[in-house]
């Protein structure tokens, strides 16, 4: 169970962050402008993290162009596409991210820090394969 995500009114869910990573789906579904706007919000976020720590992350470039792919779907367009090789490094960009974030995370011991750092990556793994399966049946993976 992970200790660290609590959602939903109080209701920890055991199989995060697969779980977390529906729930997200189902609330794009119930609030799309809502989503669109966190989510460009939130890519970026990334982005700004990425170009501060731009000599500390792995693939900075790729990073950046995953973010740049996630703005433009989020935002309407239809038309971008992505390789499959900035899509998987650019997932490796975020994961080095949020290792930097974990690791100034003070509020929480070393153990604690390596386990929010897990489940991070997990999360994002989980997200890479999704959205490689889902733009390869849209033809929008570029190989």
């Amino acid at each position: 169970m992970n200790e660290f995500l609590t959602i939903n009114n109080g209701n920890v869910y055991e199989n995060a962050p697969r779980e977390i990573f529906d729930k997200a789906i189902e609330g794009a579904k119930a609030l799309p402008a809502f989503f669109r706007i966190a989510s460009v919000v939130g890519w970026a976020g990334f982005e700004a993290g990425i170009i501060e720590n731009k000599h500390q992350v792995s693939f900075p470039l790729e990073g950046l162009a995953l973010c740049n792919f996630g703005i433009k779907v989020i935002n309407g367009d239809g038309e971008a596409k992505i390789s499959k090789r900035n899509l998987h490094l650019g997932t490796e960009c975020l994961k080095s991210l949020q290792e930097i974030y974990c690791n100034r995370d003070y509020n929480l011991n070393v153990d604690g820090r390596m386990k929010r750092l897990q489940w991070r990556k997990d999360f994002l793994d989980i997200w890479k394969e999704c959205l490689e399966e889902c733009l390869k049946n849209e033809n929008r993976m570029i190989a």
